[in-house]
């Protein structure tokens, strides 16, 4: 996973969020163990590009791969915008959301996903998933319009990066966004 880790680094996450889901390993939970078993994982490691793209494998030479992939997702116009605002409220986590369609089109049955994740600090483990809220299901979001969205978790305190992605049915996501919690308990 080096490659994709490296790819992190040079991008940075206005162009490339990573999420690592481990399977019965130390660092899998229930709910990662789920999503890899939604994705009809196989293999490890599995790299999926936008929720799709797959591709397998992952060692260092796989930098080449995962670039070109990168790339081509990178020239597709997303039809959102994802603004987010977190904090702490009662010690726990707060995030608003602010998703807009920016796009000629109305969007139809897409689901807005949050997931928290710890940077563990050890080489290849900076992205591990701790914590995946059930998703917001979105039916209809008209073209130009904005919807809000406010939650809490109880999320570990030690998770508090996250990433918010909207995703549509056939696992496309249209656009994510990273966020770090405040340490501080304060209103977002």
């Amino acid at each position: 996973m080096r490659a994709i880790e490296k790819l992190a680094g040079e991008l940075g996450p206005e162009k490339l969020l990573v999420l690592q889901y481990h399977y019965r390993d130390s660092y899998s939970t229930t709910a990662t163990e789920a999503k890899v078993k939604e994705y009809q994982i196989r293999g490890f490691p599995s790299v999926f590009f936008n929720g799709g793209n797959l591709v397998s494998g992952g060692s260092d030479k796989s930098y080449g791969m995962y670039l070109e992939v990168i790339k081509k997702e990178l020239e597709k116009p997303s039809p959102t915008t994802i603004v987010v605002t977190a904090g702490t409220a009662n010690n726990e986590p707060a995030i608003t959301f602010k998703v807009t369609n920016i796009s000629h089109a109305d969007l139809q049955a897409v689901a807005l996903k949050v997931v928290f994740y710890e940077d563990i600090g050890t080489n290849e483990h900076h992205y591990v998933v701790r914590d995946i809220l059930q998703p917001l299901a979105i039916d209809l979001l008209p073209a130009g319009n904005t919807r809000v969205f406010n939650i809490t978790s109880s999320t570990s305190r030690q998770a508090i990066k996250g990433v918010v992605f909207l995703q549509d049915v056939a696992q496309e996501v249209y656009q994510a966004a990273g966020f770090v919690l405040s340490t501080q308990n304060s209103e977002p």
